[in-house]
């Protein structure tokens, strides 16, 4: 049920990204409805193709203990200060305002390709956005927008990270609860602590899409039980979504790759070099398509090296 959780703003953000992409230049109303139609139809397929396992006996609630409310009351806490900080507190953040200007320049073109914003010239804002990273936050903004009927104030496209980061949340306290309800909410806790981390899904910027990504992998390496090449297929559907959240990400690869060689154990290298096949490849199948759009547009990959830090009178080698 955490990973279904999880799962939603990642169908929410491919499905946008799929609207944008293949129906270039469509009205916003028909992206909403791609966007509509897949969810909807996600949820068909599984709830009439996926077998339902056997009834499972239900857990009598038991009270909290006297050392469990303070967790509680500080999750609420914290959760209730995230919405505060999204809904009432305006976007500061570089980073933040430069993708709702990008989002901005979507909402204008309804089209995928105009990200990155590389035509300063004829657009709409003026801004210049030479990035790499895979376009699903900016998707997931433009749609946002859609839903609030503007482009002119940021609105919606604030509630995106939050989004993200509770959902990682609630996937941190069922992997922490295979030891101990106590311990499950303790996870939640500490995963929403850190303050770079809180403060930045506060102000709009993306951490927490990439971060999500990573619990979804650390989540099926630890609960995932099936036949190696099924096991890498899966986690690497999940390194490929992890994969449109940010060019980071690639980082990613050789971490999953790591985590699955040392769930399945080196005596098994047949098993292991089956999933390490399968991982890769479906990542590949489902993530690499920005990345290989970067190397049409680019030269590379990924990058950070816009046309400004060529010029010598800037001196940003020497910067950096």
């Amino acid at each position: 049920r955490a990973v279904g959780v999880a799962l939603g703003p990642f169908l929410f953000g491919m499905a946008s990204v799929l609207a944008l992409g293949v129906f270039r230049g469509a009205a916003h109303s028909t992206h909403l409805a791609v966007v509509f139609i897949v969810l909807a139809g996600t949820a068909a397929a599984v709830f009439l193709v996926v077998p339902r396992p056997p009834r499972l006996g239900r857990s009598r609630w038991q009270r909290l203990r006297a050392a469990e409310w303070p967790l509680v009351a500080a999750i609420l806490f914290s959760v209730l200060a995230l919405l505060f900080i999204s809904l009432f507190v305006p976007l500061t953040q570089n980073d933040a305002l430069e993708y709702a200007l990008a989002a901005r320049e979507l909402f204008a073109t309804r089209d995928l390709l105009t990200y990155p914003v590389l035509n300063p010239e004829v657009n709409l804002t003026g801004f210049f956005g030479p990035w790499t990273h895979p376009p699903l936050y900016v998707a997931m903004l433009y749609m946002a927008e859609v839903i609030q009927g503007h482009a002119d104030s940021p609105g919606l496209i604030q509630l995106v990270s939050p989004w993200f980061m509770l959902s990682g949340a609630i996937v941190a306290h069922a992997l922490g609860s295979f030891v101990s309800r106590a311990v499950g909410l303790l996870a939640c806790l500490l995963f929403l602590s850190p303050p770079l981390f809180f403060l930045g899904a506060g102000s709009a910027l993306l951490d927490p899409l990439p971060v999500l990504g990573f619990t979804l992998i650390l989540a099926a390496v630890i609960g995932l039980k099936a036949r190696p090449a099924v096991f890498g297929a899966v986690i690497g559907a999940l390194l490929g979504l992890a994969l449109w959240t940010h060019s980071q990400a690639i980082l990613f690869v050789p971490l999953a790759l790591a985590a699955i060689g040392i769930e399945r154990g080196a005596r098994d290298w047949r098993g292991l070099a089956s999933a390490a096949v399968a991982l890769v490849c479906v990542a590949a199948l489902v993530g690499a398509w920005p990345y290989w759009r970067n190397m049409m547009l680019f030269g590379s990959p990924i990058s950070d090296n816009p046309a400004v830090f060529a010029m010598p009178e800037l001196h940003w080698d020497d910067y950096f």
